[in-house]
């Protein structure tokens, strides 16, 4: 007969009585089982025999993140570790073994041969920087627009100062408001960045995060954070340049900055092997 395989939602089960595998995850396993299931071989195993006997199902594949997944059967069980060398983003996983498993059993491809498959490909999916990491560098990018509006605030106003008292050469008063600009975004910098690294976790949640991309955004919000005084700071001494009359230089600095990020993006991230915080590790420095 045919082969229905279920990638499930909600807790009612009733609907998927008779299907050939249903693949859950934790979260899913817990909350259909009505209870708070952890990541153990134990407890999964303990979960799913109760509800193949309550729903007459033929079979489940959890899938457990970084554990890799748990075959239960009636007749067998299986664990199966992940096939990935180091886990950088679980999002997308428990689609491509739906997928895989899918194919292969439409191909005549024996269950364990399948199941096997679908890890496989689990393991390429999760050992790749997925949606959850770039929808982290996304809500970020809001935090950075605040940085750049403090770096302008500081640039333009002294930037303007300096351009009038130039031009009546007063050089030592320019001279004094350019030292003002600088150290004044320098010490707003450092405020802003201490306050954000105390309340890392709320602020991340304002900016937007949900809970999923919650460890990400902290990991590549910390390293702005900590890069805050820097990057406003370097705005403005770009701002100062340019109301002097040397927008050349300041447009070389924007560019440099652009370029050393993405060259120190691949090397931080994959040779380094810092994931999301090395690409706001790479971004701090490139933009300080």
């Amino acid at each position: 007969g045919k082969k229905v395989i279920i990638d499930p939602k909600g807790t009612n089960w009733e609907k998927y009585r008779s299907a050939t595998i249903i693949t859950p995850n934790l979260k899913e396993l817990s909350a259909v089982s009505g209870v708070d299931v952890r990541n153990e071989d134990k407890e999964i195993h303990s979960a799913a025999d109760r509800i193949l006997k309550e729903y007459n199902l033929t079979s489940l594949l959890v899938t457990r993140s970084e554990k890799g997944m748990s075959y239960i059967a009636p007749d067998a069980s299986q664990d199966i570790p992940t096939e990935a060398r180091e886990v950088y983003d679980v999002s997308g996983a428990g689609d491509t073994v739906v997928a895989t498993l899918a194919a292969a059993l439409a191909a005549g491809i024996p269950i364990a041969d399948a199941i096997y498959l679908a890890n496989k490909a689990a393991g390429i999916v999760v050992g790749k920087i997925g949606t959850s990491a770039t929808g982290a560098v996304g809500v970020v990018f809001s935090f950075m627009a605040i940085i750049q509006a403090c770096g302008f605030f500081f640039g333009h106003g002294s930037g303007n100062y300096m351009s009038r008292k130039l031009g009546e050469q007063k050089t030592e008063e320019a001279s004094v408001m350019a030292s003002t600009g600088f150290f004044s975004s320098f010490a707003v910098g450092v405020i802003i960045g201490v306050l954000g690294l105390i309340f890392i976790s709320p602020l991340s949640k304002l900016l937007g995060s949900t809970d999923t991309i919650l460890p990400y955004t902290k990991q590549y919000l910390f390293y702005i954070l900590c890069g805050t005084p820097f990057m406003m700071s370097s705005l403005v001494l770009n701002n100062q340049l340019r109301f002097q009359g040397s927008a050349v230089n300041g447009m070389i600095g924007v560019a440099a900055g652009g370029v050393l990020n993405i060259l120190l993006d691949p090397i931080f991230i994959f040779v380094f092997k810092m994931g999301v915080g090395g690409a706001g590790c790479a971004t701090m420095l490139s933009q300080a």
